[in-house]
Formats: structure tokens, C-alpha cells, sequence
């Protein structure tokens, strides 16, 4: 459950924000050395309450983002193939890249927005490279890809507790547990609305937990 005084809005830091690029881009990128030191509270660089969004942050971050999409242009991964022979229809490649990015099923305004955005790049004569180029800076620079976002209820009465819905369920299991963002199969089970069993939980837990990459776990507590 959320406790409604608790911040709604967390930053990833810079382990995160890495880990989250190179799963949805399969690219690997320095960012550490672009970002600002993550601020700590009680010893730890993940608490809400500490963190601020400075210019200093966003500086860093839109420096980050384009050695990202410039690592994309040269490597040639799957996004920008997708984009490439699937130019005209733009949805095709944007619906899955958004629903990785924003750890949420994709909303049509959402989709519609960043689809517009390539179209008319397009129009006004800009190459695709170019425009693939935005359409991508624009979703690594959204707050649903920056940072986890849990939304309070404004019906809800005041003082009162929200449950985590499943997609906020499979963010806080894998970035607690591997500092990225939800696979595959937690994914599903958030798209299947199953994920906030109790037994679906913890059988979540044992797999995580015998995967390598819960190797973040010790190196970021």
C-alpha cells in the first residue's frame, strides 16, 4: 500500500537510470560520469524526500540522453532497425518501446503525441535518423521513464492508504531487487493484473532472486 504522506515521484539514480537504458535500448552507456552525485538520506541515494530537480540534474541528464541516442545511431539495435523499416507506421515500433520505457501499458494520448512528433518531423523534411532521434530523446527525458511515479488518489479520503496497483508492484520489486526496470515476465503478470497476489509476489521474488542480475542488490545497498 502507499502511505499518502510518502513522496509520489522517486528519481532513478544513476545505477538505475543506466540499467533501465541499457535493458531498453541494449546499449551501454557511461552515464555516471554525465550525471550529478545522487543525493542520500539515511545513507541511501533512493529517498524521495532528498531529491531535488535541479538545473544541475537536468543538465546532466540531457547530456546523458544524447551520448544515448548517439551510442543507438551507431550500434544500429532494435530500435532503430524497427524504425527504419517501419517508418510509415509509426505505432508499430512506438507502442512497445513506450510500454518498456514507462513500465505501464501506453495511453493513447501518450502514443499519439510522440507518433505526431515523428510525422511531422517528416513532413517539415527532416530525415528519419533525425526523427527517430527526437521521438527517442523525448521518451528518455520523460518523467514516466526518469523516474517512478505513483499517482495518489484525489477521491480518496483524507489520511487513507492507496493500494500499489500491479505495474507500481513490478517497479519497486525490480528496482529494489535488480536497480532496473521490470523484465519480461513481470511485465505480463502486471499486463495480466495478477501481479498483486500474494503468491504471485513471492514466486516473483524466488526467480528474481536466483538470477544474476540480483548481483545489483549487494552492490547497491
Amino acid at each position: 500500500a502507499v502511505d499518502p504522506t510518502a513522496p509520489v515521484l522517486r528519481q532513478l539514480n544513476r545505477v538505475q537510470f543506466g540499467s533501465a537504458v541499457r535493458d531498453l535500448l541494449s546499449v551501454d552507456v557511461d552515464v555516471a560520469r554525465l550525471l550529478p552525485e545522487d543525493p542520500s538520506g539515511e545513507g541511501f541515494d533512493v529517498v524521495g524526500d532528498v531529491q531535488t530537480i535541479s538545473p544541475l540534474w537536468i543538465e546532466g541528464h540531457v547530456e546523458a540522453v544524447d551520448a544515448i541516442v548517439d551510442a543507438v545511431a551507431r550500434g544500429g539495435d532494435r530500435f532503430a532497425t524497427a524504425v527504419a523499416s517501419c517508418d510509415e507506421d509509426v505505432e508499430v515500433w512506438l507502442r512497445p518501446l513506450l510500454r518498456t520505457a514507462f513500465r505501464r501499458p501506453v495511453e493513447a494520448d501518450v502514443l499519439a503525441t510522440r507518433a505526431t512528433l515523428f510525422r511531422s518531423l517528416i513532413a517539415d523534411g527532416r530525415s528519419i535518423a533525425i526523427a527517430r532521434r527526437r521521438v527517442l530523446q523525448s521518451v528518455l527525458l520523460s518523467p514516466f521513464f526518469l523516474c517512478r511515479i505513483e499517482a495518489d488518489d484525489p477521491d480518496a479520503p483524507e489520511g487513507s492508504i492507496r493500494a500499489l496497483d500491479d505495474f507500481e508492484i513490478a517497479s519497486r520489486l525490480s528496482f529494489f531487487l535488480w536497480s532496473t526496470s521490470p523484465d519480461e515476465e513481470l511485465a505480463r503478470c502486471a499486463d495480466q493484473g495478477v501481479l498483486h497476489e500474494t503468491d504471485r509476489i513471492r514466486a516473483q521474488v524466488r526467480r528474481m532472486l536466483v538470477d544474476p542480475r540480483i548481483r545489483a542488490l549487494s552492490d547497491e545497498f
